[in-house]
């Protein structure tokens, strides 16, 4: 396979992406994407690690692993409501991430369906 020069635009779209790959692992995983799902499909509430663990089903232990790398990835933030604790979905971040990496990646990729589309769109407006 021959090397081809990366142009800057695509440089920082693959310095970006690797910068993030810990943050886009975590969707990797099946338990995770339940969890994530769960708070997608519920977004202005707040869950106890019981609701959630009932949820997902499965070992209480490994529910709480995964709860706990998602607080830890910021795509959780947990308040202490009496005695337990409730998680609520952070998408600030998320959305922050792949907004500027969409960016990158269409503006590394001029001739791309994507970047031609949403030319067409602008200049339609």
């Amino acid at each position: 396979m021959r090397q081809q020069k990366l142009s800057s635009a695509q440089e920082a779209a693959l310095k970006l992406f690797k910068n993030n790959l810990e943050y886009f692992n975590l969707f990797g995983n099946d338990i995770r994407r339940k969890i994530v799902m769960f708070f997608w499909a519920h977004l202005d509430s707040g869950f106890s690690t019981e609701e959630i663990v009932a949820f997902v089903g499965g070992d209480r232990a490994k529910v709480v692993y995964h709860i706990n790398k998602l607080q830890a990835g910021h795509l959780l933030f947990c308040i202490r409501e009496g005695h337990q604790n409730v998680y609520y979905l952070d998408l600030d971040q998320t959305i922050e991430k792949l907004e500027t990496l969409v960016k990158l990646i269409q503006a590394s990729y001029p001739n791309s369906t994507a970047a031609k589309v949403s030319r067409k769109l602008a200049h339609n407006q």
